[in-house]
């Protein structure tokens, strides 16, 4: 399996939780416990739209209506560092992401910012332009297997949680050491963290554990640049 990260619960702690073991069921609404604030007056507040967070019953068959305001514009992005890749890399982790194009405006702040757009969908795109790393602006993520909210039962195992300094990743290998855990990162350009938490192994397939990173920002950049990476396995299973 693909190694993956997400935001653990909590996170915001200064104590970690041994006894975390991936997503939990909502017991609540996400809409009352997670609204989000959009920074853009003129703009209704910022939140999910389907009945689950991120799922998407008829997923790929038809373009969504208008009313369900499933089409994001992402501003203050660094050109020469973004590609489709590390945005589904990220929003994978809020909901399925069907396509991606790479079509923003940078903000002066360096900061990045969402709003609804005013497409209903995105259309296929035939000729994508070509990002400054050379790949396509446009790609279509509809049968990505990456995908976390393709049904109820996978939507259901989510803990959508604030992006904060402490990733909490899994279906990595269980021989993994905290030396690979800093190479991932530090090979990728990006700040090595600060601490590195390997869970017990509760299976021979895979561990699991918690990174601390020094800011925020670091943690958001290193999963859009990290997340899904493939690992060398040693054990016999995959």
């Amino acid at each position: 399996s693909t190694p993956q990260v997400t935001f653990p619960p909590g996170a915001g702690h200064d104590r970690y939780e041994e006894n975390f073991n991936g997503p939990a069921t909502y017991a609540e609404p996400y809409v009352e416990r997670y609204g989000l604030k959009s920074e853009f007056g003129s703009r209704e507040p910022l939140h999910p739209t389907p009945p689950r967070p991120g799922y998407v019953p008829t997923l790929g068959q038809t373009p969504p209506s208008s009313t369900q305001g499933s089409v994001m514009m992402v501003y203050g992005l660094q050109p020469d560092k973004v590609n489709t890749d590390k945005l589904f890399n990220l929003f994978c982790l809020y909901g399925n992401v069907t396509k991606n194009l790479n079509n923003v405006t940078i903000g002066t702040d360096g900061r990045l910012q969402l709003g609804f757009s005013k497409q209903a969908f995105l259309s296929d795109v035939t000729n994508p332009y070509i990002l400054p790393d050379k790949t396509a602006s446009f790609k279509d993520f509809t049968g990505s297997k990456n995908n976390r909210f393709l049904n109820p039962a996978m939507a259901n195992k989510n803990r959508i949680q604030p992006p904060s300094k402490i990733v909490h990743f899994f279906n990595t290998p269980p021989d993994l050491t905290e030396e690979t855990v800093h190479r991932v990162f530090v090979e990728r350009g990006i700040e090595a963290p600060t601490t590195v938490k390997l869970f017990p192994l509760k299976s021979e397939r895979s561990s699991s554990g918690l990174i601390e990173f020094s800011s925020v920002g670091i943690a958001v950049a290193a999963i859009m640049e990290c997340n899904h990476t493939a690992l060398e396995n040693s054990s016999t299973y995959t």
